[in-house]
């Protein structure tokens, strides 16, 4: 039953942004049902919600942009960034750039998601010098710092009392 669940809280978060699950290509509706679940399982409702949310904004309804490696790109680089995001310049700069053109530098850059995310962090950067509002690309790549900042306080922690 949980998963039944799972597909009704997906279904409607999908339907309440206008858009539907669906299984023709066509604008408005989102073919890659897997992927909406594999973000809602993996990264959250949270995440899916502000994938949908940057997606429609960036690249307005674009047909192409709820592909499987667009969304799942663009949950990678929430889930990543977080708060670092700035949805407006996410907006501005990474909606300044076609579906297409992504697709083709994401291609460029390694093959599937991580390929997007490469090319949205790259997108979203632009050519800014300053380290202000940059996302560093070094950070797709780590593991989980949550985990081992836990583990690395534990240590200090521990450290400091030994001392």
């Amino acid at each position: 039953m949980h998963g039944y669940d799972e597909q009704l809280i997906i279904r409607d978060l999908v339907e309440s942004y206008g858009l539907r699950i669906s299984t023709k290509h066509a604008p408005g509706n989102i073919c890659a049902v897997s992927t909406l679940e594999y973000i809602y399982e993996n990264y959250g409702f949270q995440t899916l919600n502000r994938t949908l949310l940057l997606i429609i904004s960036t690249w307005e309804g674009d047909v192409n942009s709820f592909s499987s490696n667009i969304m799942k790109a663009v949950a990678k680089v929430i889930s990543v960034y977080g708060d670092k995001i700035n949805d407006e310049i996410f907006k501005e700069k990474v909606g300044a750039v076609s579906v297409k053109t992504l697709t083709r530098t994401a291609k460029e850059r390694r093959p599937g998601s991580m390929g997007f995310a490469e090319a949205i962090v790259i997108t979203y950067n632009g050519k800014v010098k300053t380290n202000t509002n940059r996302l560093f690309m070094n950070k797709l790549y780590m593991r989980d710092g949550n985990i081992f900042k836990d583990i690395e306080d534990e240590e200090n922690d521990q450290q400091s009392e030994v001392i």
